[in-house]
């Protein structure tokens, strides 16, 4: 296609712009980052489990994938508004909050319904308790974009263990002490366990 000033733009299919509700630049930069995330876009319209959230993104952004004029986000806006006790119209906000309330509400949305009854324990301490929270806690954002932590103590003399584990988080902090200089991390992924490779 060509412009009055004869340089060329190519027309791609599938992206276009979110128009702006009175300071939602934030939610528009992160949607736009969402929307480029094809394994979370298909996991949220093949899920059974929805919410008004879930719902109201998972039409926008599929909507975004299509053809057409900038997209009214009007609708996901003022649902948002209904749920976010946080979010102030007509003034901007924090991306990351935004993220973190939209990450958080997706995976109370579509979290599956279902007891530590239907776990078959295996022995392993630590393989039990990733179970344990895995049936607990599974949605598109637990595998996806969250992360577990298990903390595991064992006894030297008797060798008994125990494990437990944290709330499905999407955030990692670590307290380092003021005099660090350097720092090495290692981070063990219990993929084997997580039934495939969620840490790419």
């Amino acid at each position: 296609m060509y412009s009055n000033s004869g340089y060329v733009f190519s027309q791609v299919a599938g992206l276009k712009g979110l128009m702006n509700h009175g300071s939602t630049c934030y939610m528009n930069g992160v949607l736009q980052c969402l929307m480029g995330s094809d394994d979370f876009i298909a996991s949220l319209a093949s899920t059974n489990k929805s919410g008004p959230v879930s719902s109201a993104l998972s039409r926008t952004l599929l909507s975004l994938k299509s053809e057409g004029e900038a997209e009214d986000i009007s609708d996901l806006v003022y649902i948002i508004a209904q749920h976010w006790e946080f979010y102030r119209p007509n003034m901007q906000m924090d991306c990351e909050e935004f993220l973190t309330f939209l990450i958080s509400t997706l995976h109370k949305e579509m979290k599956t319904e279902t007891t530590t009854l239907d776990v078959v324990h295996t022995g392993d301490m630590l393989e039990d308790c990733v179970n344990v929270w895995t049936s607990l806690n599974t949605s598109i954002m637990s595998s996806l974009l969250y992360i577990q932590t298990v903390t595991t103590v064992s006894c030297s003399k008797c060798h008994c263990s125990y494990g437990e584990y944290s709330d499905v988080n999407s955030h990692l902090s670590v307290e380092l002490p003021s005099n660090i200089t350097s720092l090495k991390l290692e981070v063990r992924f219990y993929e084997a366990l997580l039934r495939g490779p969620y840490y790419r």
